[in-house]
């Protein structure tokens, strides 16, 4: 009994501390729409999410390449992919 109550209070305290609290007002957010032609070429279905979305995309792959992987885990992934 006493390590349950051990377990719950740990569990409780754990749970408490992930817990930021807000600070400022909510704001709304409305998320982009898109109407998508399924017949239309990969290229020009996807150019209106690619244009929306391109400052995030390149943030993203700066990231990406700041991030210090080895080359041979890109040479496996591409023996993968091809096989």
């Amino acid at each position: 009994m006493c390590k349950l109550l051990f377990i719950l209070l740990t569990l409780l305290f754990l749970a408490s501390t992930t817990v930021i609290p807000r600070t400022g007002p909510i704001e709304a957010y409305n998320p982009l729409k898109f109407k998508v032609q399924i017949d239309d070429p990969p290229l020009v279905r996807w150019a209106p999410i690619i244009k929306a979305y391109n400052h995030s995309l390149n943030r993203f792959v700066e990231f990406l390449d700041q991030v210090p992987v080895p080359k041979g885990f890109y040479d496996g992934v591409e023996y993968y992919a091809k096989n």
